[in-house]
């Protein structure tokens, strides 16, 4: 792949892209995944998997604030 084309995703980033792909071609997996706490931490990432209506369980830091 060409040095300009090329793209720099975190772990969380592209496990959304995969996601989608999966959808896309008709997965019907009832749930995605169990993730540590890189994941789980990671708001934008669990935000964006509620937002495409995926269930998964994540584990988090134990200082980290919920509501």
């Amino acid at each position: 792949m060409p040095e300009a084309e090329r793209l720099h995703r975190t772990k969380p980033e592209l496990f959304l892209v995969m996601v989608a792909a999966a959808r896309a071609r008709g997965s019907t997996h009832r749930w995605m995944m169990g993730g540590d706490e890189v994941y789980g931490n990671t708001h934008a990432f669990t935000a964006a998997l509620e937002d495409m209506g995926e269930v998964f369980l994540m584990d988090v830091a134990r200082n980290l604030k919920v509501w």
